[in-house]
Parts: C-alpha cells; structure tokens; sequence
C-alpha cells in the first residue's frame, strides 16, 4: 500500500512540474490569428503511399498519422492549418486534394455513426417500452409470474441500452465527429523548402 501511496504523490508531484495543455497547446501549434499551425514534412519520396495508384493514389499513411498525432490535444474548435514544406510545386494541387478528400469522408463516416446511433437508440427505446407495455398487461392478467418478470427485466436492459447509446456512446461520437470536421475544414498551405531540423 506504501508503494501506491509513494506512486500518486509523485503523480502528483510530476503532474504540478508540467505546464497546462492550453499553454502548451497555445506555445506550440497557435499562430497571433488564434489557427493552429501544423507542420509536414515532405518530399516527393514520401508523398504517397506505395500501394495505392490511379484514381485511388492516396497519400502515406503516415502523413495521416502524424496529422491526427498532432491535433489529438487540440481543442475541436480551433482552426487548423497544415504547413506542408517541401512538396514539389506540380504536386501541390493533387495533394491538397488528397487531404481535403481523406478528412472529407472522415466527416462524412462519422455524420454516419451519428445517424446510426440515433436510429439504435430509438429502435431500442421503442422496443423496451413495447416489451414494459406487454409486461404491465401481462401483470393485470396475472399470467405465469416468472415469465412476465423476466420479461420486466428485459425491458428494462433494453431502455437502459437506449440510454447508454442516446446518451454515452453518442457523446463519444460527437466528440470524434467535431474532431473529423476541424481536420476536414482544416486550410492547407505550401512552404518551398523542408523545415529544417
């Protein structure tokens, strides 16, 4: 139990050393117009992901990875630049839209989710209610006690299902559905030369 103790007072200890997110968010990644800058690194070496070709080209996946890496501490309100530097000048537009297009169908997926958990919960809420309607006139008739009361209880699991998916689960998905549409409205510009080091 000491060793516990000793672990959370130098959690805590650690954790009052460090600086604020919001600082280091603002330090970091905020420009004086209040945009978050993000920084890629390119060259036409690492443009595009190996695999993919013709109409269905798409950027490395580890442009994308570096992207969501970089806005996870971003408040989903903040604009979003991404400064790609050292991309070829005849590669700019395809790559532009490679991004827009990417982050587009995020959004677009997680607009889904939301319309689909939307549909769950009220499918659930109206089956549970149903099933607690056919338990009340079952227990005015009084027949088999046990069934109706095990019928009870699933009426009540599935309205709390409906809960859970109208309430958490969908606060989780709005939360990824704002983060999908700060990357798609996300300004992407072109520096000539790579950042250096």
């Amino acid at each position: 139990m000491n060793r516990i103790k000793q672990m959370k007072q130098q959690i805590k200890a650690y954790e009052a050393r460090q600086q604020p997110v919001h600082e280091y968010v603002k330090a970091e990644y905020l420009n004086d117009n209040g945009v978050a800058v993000i920084d890629v690194n390119l060259t036409a070496q690492n443009l595009y992901n190996p695999l993919s070709m013709g109409r269905q080209q798409d950027l490395d996946p580890a442009i994308y990875a570096m992207l969501d890496e970089k806005i996870y501490n971003l408040p989903s309100v903040v604009p979003v630049t991404i400064r790609c530097h050292g991309v070829p000048k005849s590669e700019r537009p395809k790559v532009d839209a490679l991004l827009k297009e990417h982050y587009d169908l995020r959004l677009r997926d997680k607009k889904q989710d939301l319309r689909l958990n939307a549909v769950k919960a009220w499918l659930l809420y109206l089956f549970g209610v149903a099933l607690l309607a056919l338990y009340f006139v079952l227990a005015k008739v009084q027949v088999n006690v046990v069934g109706y009361e095990v019928l009870s209880i699933i009426a009540t699991f599935i309205i709390w299902e409906a809960t859970d998916a109208a309430i958490l689960q969908r606060n989780a998905l709005r939360v990824a559905y704002f983060e999908a549409a700060q990357m798609a409205l996300a300004n992407c510009e072109f520096v000539d030369r790579p950042r250096s080091k």
